[in-house]
């Protein structure tokens, strides 16, 4: 999988305000991945606009916090990232096919 030190966050629209922090987890089982360290949002009059960091994918957060709304920012793919869901997994699929086979021949045998 790819890593990445950095992370390029544009933030739109989100209120000026204290101990925001970003949370960066798979929804899908719950994983973490990591945790920003607390900072400060300013308005935007009163500070700069750093450069972004091309080498890595930039975010976009926008509109106020709200820990009730679904949301998600997804990243590109990674190449040769992920496997297909059998893809590698002969002895796995091999197990299955042989305890289905012995659960109907039971059955089977317990009908005769």
């Amino acid at each position: 999988p790819t890593t990445y030190s950095t992370l390029n966050i544009l933030l739109q629209d989100v209120p000026a305000g204290d101990d925001y922090f970003l949370l960066c987890l798979n929804s899908t089982d719950g994983v973490t991945f990591g945790i920003s360290s607390r900072f400060t949002v300013s308005n935007s009059s009163s500070s700069s606009n750093p450069s972004p960091d091309p080498s890595v994918p930039t975010v976009t957060v926008s509109g106020t916090p709200d820990p009730l709304k679904v949301f998600a920012t997804t990243l590109g793919p990674a190449s040769n990232g992920a496997h297909g869901l059998l893809y590698g997994n002969e002895p796995g699929i091999w197990g299955v096919l042989v305890m289905m086979g012995a659960a109907v021949l039971s059955g089977v045998w317990t009908l005769w």
